[in-house]
């Protein structure tokens, strides 16, 4: 409805399965839950911190434009998530969901289920 009425600005992004490893790790015929069977790690923690890399891309670019200092750092956090060569299939996830997630103004992450 609010996009009908044209009060969205921007864009909203569904990604109903962030998690498809997770999704498809059965035990019996149980999901296993948010633990990843391979190396224990919980799927939703231990994010990749980009705090040095931004802010090493960025220097002294930053100034008294708001608006150019939110590009100049998105795009520092996108280059320096592109620059990264993940080990295993949990790492290239996370590598993937923080690429969809850097650029937003608000991320939700939500969990929900039917149990």
């Amino acid at each position: 409805e609010a996009d009908k009425k044209g009060l969205i600005q921007g864009e909203i992004i569904l990604v109903p399965t962030v998690n498809p490893i997770g999704q498809a790790q059965l035990v019996g015929n149980s999901h296993a839950g948010r633990y990843n069977l391979l190396s224990y790690e919980n799927f939703n923690r231990s994010w990749i911190d980009l705090t040095d890399a931004v802010a090493e891309r960025v220097g002294k670019k930053l100034g008294a434009d708001a608006e150019a200092n939110v590009s100049t750092i998105r795009k520092a956090a996108q280059d320096s998530l592109k620059a990264l060569k993940p080990l295993n299939e949990l790492g290239t996830l996370r590598v993937e969901v923080q690429k969809l997630s850097c650029d937003a103004d608000f991320v939700l992450d939500l969990h929900c289920d039917i149990y």
